[in-house]
C-alpha cells in the first residue's frame, strides 16, 4: 500500500491538499555556480537586520546543492528550475538559522556524527549498518573531487540538522481530525459516478486562417520547437549478469546483482581520481580493468538507440552529461548497470521558416482551435451553473442548452487492484479514465468542475455521486500521514511568509543593491 501511494504521489497531491509554495523575487538572475568572489560587495537583502551579501547567499546555495548531491546518491543536473528551488531554500535556511540563534538552539558535534551515520551512502547494503571505511573513502576521494573538505561537509550537515530541528518545531502543532481522514478516504476509495461534457477542437477550426505575419511571429517566438533536435552519442560500459544467472534462485541472483552494482560503482569512483594522481580517462580506466567499451550512433531524446527506449534511465543519463561532466553515475536498466561517457554532441540548429512552414501552420491552427474550445467550455459551464442556481438540476440544464453528455463508467480513483502488468499496458480507455480521476477527487457530489484541458480540446465534469467506502485501519493511517505531511508543509510555508514580513527581514530589489 505504501508503494502504491508513493507511485500515485502526484495524484494524491491533488486529492488531498493543493500546496502553496512560497517563491521569492530575487536580486537579479544568476546561477549559484557563477563566480561572485571578486569585484562585488552587493547586498541582496536582510535577515534579522543583518545585511546578506551576494557572496554569502551564493555560498548557502552551493552548500545546499552539494548536500543534495552527496546524499542523493546520483548526479543532479544544474537547471533553471533547480536554481530557483535553491534560491528559495537558501532564504528559508537563512531565516531558520536566524530564528534558531534567537532561541539559543545549537547542533552538537554528536548530533552531526549521528546524522552522518544515518546516511545510506555510508551503509552496507546487506546489513544496513554504518561502515566507517565508506565514510573514510568518501572524505578522501569524493569530497576533494568536488572541491570540498571534511570540515565543510560537517558544516553542511550542521545546517541540515538545524533546519530539521527548527522545521519540526514550527510544524509541531499540525493535527488531523478523524473526520478529515474519513472525508478524504471517501475521495480516494469511494466508488464514483460522473458525467462529462466534451468540446473537441476539431469543431472550432472553421474560419481559422492565419496571416503570414502571424505565422512568422509564432515561428520566431518558438524557434526552439522548430529547430533540429539535439543529438548525442555516448560510449558506455555494460555490467551485465551472465545468461546462466537467470537460472539462479532469487536470493542468489540478487546477491550477484549487488556485486555487479558494486563493481560499477567502484569504476565511477575510480574515474574521480584522488589527491595523489590525476583522474584517469574513461577509455584508459576501462582498458586497465579489461572492460569492453561500446558506443552508440548519434541519437535524439525522442529516438534513442535501438536497445533503449525514450525516458529510460540510460537516455535520461545521456542527456544529463556535458563537456564539463562527461561521465555518468551508475545507471541501472533491468538487470544491467551502465556507466556512460559523452563522446559526441550535435547541438540543436534552427530550421528556416520556409522549411517548417507547414508545421507552423498546423501548430497555429491547433492552438487557436484549442483556445476556442476552452472558451466554449468555460461559457457553457457558467451557463449550466447559472441554471442550477436558478433551481434546475444538471440534467435539465444540459437539456436546455442542448449539450451532449458522456456518462463515465463508475470507478474508484485509487484502485489497488491495478498491478504492475496493467500499469505498463494501459489501454486508451485507461488513459482516458485517468484525467477524470484527477478531476473527480477535487469535487463533492453535485459540483461541476472548472474547465479542463485535454489533448484535442477541453471538458468539464459533474460529480453525480460517491459511495462511502470501507477503509481498513492501515489505509486510514496512511491517509492521515499524507494529510499531516501536507498540513505541515502549508504550516511551514505560512511561517516563512510571516517571517519575511517581519521588521529586519527583506529581499532587496536590484535597484536597492549596492
Amino acid at each position: 500500500m505504501i508503494r502504491l501511494m508513493r507511485e500515485r504521489s502526484k495524484f494524491l497531491l491533488w486529492a488531498l491538499v493543493i500546496i502553496v509554495v512560497v517563491s521569492f523575487s530575487l536580486w537579479g538572475t544568476y546561477s549559484f555556480r557563477d563566480n561572485y568572489s571578486h569585484g562585488t560587495d552587493s547586498k541582496i537583502g536582510r535577515i534579522g537586520g543583518r545585511e546578506i551579501s551576494l557572496q554569502e547567499y551564493q555560498k548557502v546555495m552551493q552548500r545546499m546543492y552539494y548536500y543534495l548531491l552527496l546524499t542523493s546518491g546520483h548526479d543532479i543536473p544544474i537547471s533553471e528550475q533547480l536554481n530557483q528551488h535553491l534560491q528559495t531554500m537558501a532564504w528559508q535556511q537563512l531565516l531558520l538559522i536566524e530564528k534558531a540563534t534567537q532561541l539559543g538552539i545549537n547542533v552538537s558535534d554528536q548530533q552531526i556524527a549521528d546524522s552522518i551515520r544515518r546516511m545510506p551512502i555510508f551503509w552496507d547494503e546487506k546489513t544496513g549498518t554504518y561502515q566507517p571505511e565508506k565514510y573514510l573513502e568518501f572524505v578522501q576521494k569524493r569530497l576533494p573531487a568536488m572541491g570540498l573538505n571534511e570540515v565543510q561537509f560537517h558544516e553542511m550537515v550542521r545546517d541540515h540538522v538545524l533546519n530539521e530541528r527548527m522545521t519540526a518545531l514550527i510544524v509541531s502543532s499540525a493535527r488531523v481530525a478523524p473526520a478529515e481522514v474519513k472525508h478524504y478516504a471517501g475521495k480516494l476509495y469511494g466508488k464514483t459516478e460522473l458525467v462529462s461534457v466534451e468540446f473537441d477542437r476539431a469543431d472550432y477550426t472553421a474560419g481559422i486562417v492565419p496571416r503570414d505575419e502571424e505565422l512568422k511571429k509564432a515561428y520566431s517566438e518558438n524557434l526552439q520547437i522548430y529547430s533540429t533536435p539535439e543529438e548525442r552519442k555516448v560510449k558506455y560500459i555494460q555490467f551485465r549478469l551472465p545468461d546462466i544467472a537467470s537460472k539462479l534462485p532469487k536470493e542468489k541472483k540478487q546477491e550477484a546483482l549487488n556485486k555487479l552494482g558494486e563493481a560499477a560503482v567502484n569504476f565511477t569512483v575510480a574515474l574521480l581520481g584522488d589527491e595523489e594522481k590525476k583522474a584517469p580517462s574513461f577509455e584508459a580506466l576501462a582498458k586497465e580493468n579489461g572492460y569492453e567499451i561500446k558506443e552508440t550512433e548519434f541519437f535524439t531524446y525522442q529516438n534513442p538507440p535501438k536497445d533503449f527506449i525514450e525516458d529510460s534511465e540510460f537516455v535520461v543519463a545521456a542527456f544529463g552529461l556535458n563537456n564539463e561532466q562527461p561521465d555518468s553515475e551508475v545507471v541501472q536498466v533491468d538487470d544491467s548497470f551502465y556507466v556512460l561517457h559523452l563522446s559526441g554532441l550535435r547541438p540543436s540548429q534552427p530550421q528556416s521558416f520556409e522549411k517548417v512552414r507547414g508545421k507552423v501552420v498546423n501548430d497555429w491552427i491547433k492552438q487557436r482551435s484549442l483556445e476556442a474550445a476552452l472558451k466554449a467550455t468555460n461559457e457553457m459551464r457558467q451557463k449550466i451553473a447559472n441554471l442550477m442556481q436558478a433551481g434546475k438540476n444538471f440534467d435539465q440544464a444540459v437539456a436546455e442548452l442542448k449539450l451532449k453528455t458522456h456518462k463515465i463508467p463508475a470507478f474508484v480513483p485509487l484502485e489497488e487492484e491495478r498491478e504492475e502488468k496493467e500499469k505498463k499496458n494501459k489501454t486508451k480507455e485507461d488513459r482516458e479514465l485517468e484525467r477524470f480521476k484527477n478531476v473527480a477527487v477535487q469535487l463533492e457530489p453535485g459540483e461541476i468542475s472548472a474547465p479542463q484541458r485535454k489533448e484535442d480540446g477541453a471538458f468539464f465534469v459533474y460529480l453525480v455521486s460517491r459511495q462511502e467506502p470501507k477503509v481498513d485501519a492501515e489505509k486510514q493511517e496512511e491517509i492521515k500521514q499524507q494529510l499531516l505531511d501536507q498540513k505541515r508543509q502549508l504550516q511551514f510555508q505560512e511561517w516563512v511568509v510571516t517571517a519575511m514580513r517581519q521588521k529586519g527581514n527583506e529581499i532587496y530589489s536590484q535597484s536597492q543593491s549596492g
